[in-house]
C-alpha cells in the first residue's frame, strides 16, 4: 500500500474521530445548557410568585396598618403616648375631638395643659407613683372644658385615665401608654345619687322625727290599751270570782239534792235547776276562754279517759231536755278505741256548746251525735264528730260569719234564743288547736250538721276496773282540812266530803288553817284551800305551811286550791307558792273523787 495513501486515511480517521468527539462534545453542552435554562427558568418563576406573595403580604400589612390605624384613632377612647417628661408624642383622633385640638398642635405638648389646676396634684401623684413602682394605675381626673380649656371650677369634664408603662431591654421607662374615658355622665349620674342621698336622709330623718312623734303616741295608746287590757282582765277575774262563788252553792247544793229522797216533780225541777246552771258556767268559761285565745294563752292539755264513758257524761244532761218533740240519739262506731289521750275539757266544751245550739234551734224533730272512724294508726285515731239536727237552718249568706266572735246567724235571735255569740267561735278555735277543722252544711226550715275531726293518742294500757268503778273507791280513810269562808261553799264541800266518805275539818279563814296544822301539829291526807280569805289569805296559808314544814323537816301536805279564780295567772300562781293542785269553783262530787284517786295512786 502507497504510505501517502495510508497516511491520507489515517488522517482522514483522525478528522473523523475529531468530529465525532467534537460533535459529542456539542451535544453535551447543549444539555448542560439546556437543564442550565430550565433551572433559571424555574428559579424565575419562584422569585416571581414569591415577589407576587411578597406584594401580597405587603399589601396585607398596610390594610392591616390601616385597620388598626383606624382602629386606634376612631376607638371609642382616647388614646396618646406620653414621654418620661410627660409631653405628648401621639395621639389618637378621639383625643383629639375630646380635647378639642387638633393633631398637629397637640403632639409636643405637656398632659397638664388639659387638667384643672386643682387636680394637678393628683397627676403628678400618680405619675410618680408609676415611675418609682413600674406599675399601671387608673385615676379620675377633671379635664378643661372642650370649648372652653382655659376656665377652670365646673365648666370642666370627668376622664378617667388609664396608664401603662413601656420598658425597655433594661427595664427602664421609656413611655408611658395612656387610655382616657369620657366619665362624665357616670359622674354626673354619682353627683345625682349622692343628691338623693342627702334627699334620703332628709327624709328618713323627718320620717324618724315623725315615726318618734307617732311611737310616743302609740306609746301613750299602748299605755292606755294595756290599762284597758288590764282593765279587762281584772274586770272577768272579779265577775267570775263573784260569779262562781254562789254557783258553787247552787250546784253543789243540787248535786246533793240529787241523793236524797225525791218524788218526779221535784226531781225534774231539780234537773232543770242542774241544766240551768251547767248552763250559766259554760258562759262564763266561754268568755274567760275566748279571753285566753285572743291573747295566746289557751293551752291544751291531756290525759287518758274512757272515750264512750267520757260521751255518757256529755251527753246526760242533754237527756233531760229530748221530750215527746225531740228525740236524742248517740251512735260510736264500734271500731273506735275505748281508752285515749287528749283534752277531755276542751273537748267536752265543743261537744256541749254544738248540743246547746242543736237543742237551742230544734223546737220538734231530733238531734244526733255520731263518731265516726276516719283514719287509725297504732299509736293515734282520728275522730270524725257529726252534730245534727232538723232545725230552723242557718241561711247561705251567714255562713261564712257564724264562727266570728259575738256573732249569731241573724240578729232577730237574738231576743228569742239568746247566747254571747261566743260559743262557736269558741269551738273553731280549740278545733283549730287541736289540729283539726270544723264544717256546716244546713238547710234553711230543714236543719244543719257541724262536722269536726280530732286526733286523738290512743292509750294501749289496760283499763282497771276503778275507771269503771270509780263510786266504789273507799275513802274513809282520808283526813282532809277544808280552808274556806263561806258558810254556803263550807256546807256544800262539806256535804259532798261526806258523801265520799272523807272527814273533813273545816277552817274558817287562813290563820286557823295555820294554827291547825303549824301548832296543832294535826295530819291532814289534803288541804283544800280557798284563796280569797279575810285576814290570812289561802297564798299567805300556803307559803306560811310550806315554811313552818321545812323548819321543821316535816313532809308537805298536798294543798289543792279550791277557788274561783281561774285565770291561767292565778293558777300559775298557786303553782309557785307551793300548792300541787287547783280545783274551779264550782266543784263536782266527780272533780273530788278524781282528786282522791291522784291521792291514792
Amino acid at each position: 500500500m502507497n504510505p501517502n495513501g495510508l497516511q491520507h486515511e489515517k488522517e482522514f480517521h483522525l478528522k473523523m474521530m475529531e468530529k465525532e468527539a467534537h460533535a459529542d462534545v456539542e451535544s453535551k453542552n447543549a444539555q448542560e445548557m439546556r437543564g442550565l435554562i430550565h433551572d433559571l427558568h424555574t428559579h424565575q418563576i419562584e422569585l416571581e410568585m414569591q415577589n407576587e406573595e411578597l406584594r401580597s403580604t405587603q399589601l396585607d400589612l398596610l390594610e392591616a396598618r390601616d385597620r388598626y390605624s383606624d382602629l386606634y384613632d376612631f376607638a371609642p377612647i382616647g388614646y396618646l403616648t406620653l414621654d418620661p417628661r410627660g409631653f405628648i408624642i401621639e395621639a389618637n383622633v378621639t383625643l383629639e375631638d375630646m380635647l378639642s385640638e387638633g393633631r398637629g398642635t397637640l403632639i409636643g405638648k405637656r398632659l397638664t395643659d388639659f387638667i384643672h389646676q386643682e387636680m394637678q396634684d393628683d397627676y403628678f401623684l400618680c405619675i410618680s407613683t408609676i415611675l418609682e413602682k413600674n406599675e399601671r394605675k387608673s385615676i379620675d381626673l377633671q379635664l378643661q372644658d372642650r370649648e372652653q380649656k382655659n376656665t377652670c371650677g365646673d365648666t370642666g369634664f370627668w376622664v378617667r385615665i388609664d396608664f401603662r408603662p413601656v420598658v425597655d431591654k433594661n427595664e427602664k421607662i421609656y413611655q408611658l401608654r395612656l387610655s382616657v374615658s369620657d366619665i362624665t355622665d357616670h359622674k354626673i349620674g354619682e353627683e345625682r345619687l349622692k343628691s338623693l342621698y342627702k334627699e334620703l336622709e332628709c327624709r328618713v330623718e323627718q320620717r324618724t322625727a315623725e315615726l318618734v312623734a307617732a311611737n310616743g303616741q302609740l306609746s301613750q295608746s299602748t299605755l292606755a290599751a294595756e290599762q284597758s287590757a288590764r282593765s279587762k282582765s281584772e274586770f272577768l277575774a272579779s265577775m267570775s270570782h263573784e260569779i262562781r262563788t254562789p254557783l258553787n252553792g247552787v250546784l253543789g247544793m243540787s248535786e246533793l239534792l240529787e241523793h236524797t229522797m225525791l218524788d218526779d216533780k221535784q226531781q225534774k225541777y231539780l234537773q232543770i235547776i242542774q241544766l240551768s246552771g251547767n248552763t250559766l258556767k259554760t258562759v262564763i268559761n266561754d268568755i274567760l276562754d275566748y279571753s285566753r285565745i285572743e291573747v295566746g294563752k289557751l293551752e291544751l292539755e291531756s290525759s287518758s279517759f274512757c272515750l264512750r264513758k267520757f260521751i255518757e257524761e256529755v251527753v246526760a244532761p242533754f237527756q233531760l231536755t229530748a221530750n215527746g218533740d225531740i228525740t236524742f240519739d248517740t251512735e260510736i262506731a264500734p271500731e273506735i278505741p275505748d281508752l285515749v289521750n287528749g283534752d277531755r275539757v276542751r273537748l267536752n266544751q265543743i261537744l256541749c256548746n254544738l248540743l246547746n245550739n242543736a237543742f237551742k234551734f230544734t223546737k220538734q224533730g231530733s238531734v244526733n251525735l255520731q263518731l265516726n272512724l276516719e283514719e287509725i294508726t297504732p299509736s293515734r285515731v282520728v275522730i270524725d264528730f257529726r252534730i245534727s239536727d232538723t232545725g230552723i237552718g242557718i241561711a247561705p249568706e251567714k255562713l261564712k260569719t257564724i264562727f266570728l266572735p259575738f256573732t249569731q246567724m241573724d240578729q232577730s235571735t237574738t231576743r228569742p234564743y239568746g247566747g254571747t255569740g261566743l260559743g262557736l267561735a269558741i269551738c273553731y278555735r280549740l278545733i283549730d288547736l287541736m289540729g283539726g277543722d270544723i264544717t256546716v252544711e244546713s238547710d234553711v226550715g230543714k236543719g244543719t250538721c257541724f262536722g269536726f275531726s280530732v286526733c286523738l293518742d290512743i292509750d294501749d294500757k289496760r283499763i282497771t276496773n276503778r275507771v269503771f268503778q270509780e263510786n266504789c273507791t273507799d275513802f274513809s280513810s282520808l283526813k282532809v282540812l277544808l280552808a274556806e269562808d263561806n258558810p254556803i261553799n263550807q256546807l256544800v264541800v262539806k256535804g259532798m266530803l261526806s258523801k265520799l266518805g272523807v272527814q273533813a275539818i273545816v277552817a274558817a279563814d287562813g290563820a286557823e288553817a295555820e294554827s291547825l296544822v303549824c301548832q296543832n301539829n294535826q295530819h291532814f291526807d289534803l288541804i283544800l284551800m280557798d284563796c280569797e280569805m279575810p285576814f290570812v289569805d289561802g297564798y299567805e296559808a300556803t307559803r306560811n305551811i310550806r315554811q313552818w314544814e321545812s323548819e321543821n323537816a316535816c313532809s308537805e301536805t298536798p294543798i289543792y286550791a279550791l277557788t274561783a279564780h281561774v285565770l291561767e295567772e292565778h293558777v300559775n300562781h298557786c303553782s309557785l307558792i307551793g300548792m300541787n293542785g287547783h280545783l274551779s269553783k264550782p266543784v263536782s262530787l266527780k272533780q273530788l273523787r278524781e282528786t282522791f284517786d291522784k291521792l291514792n295512786e
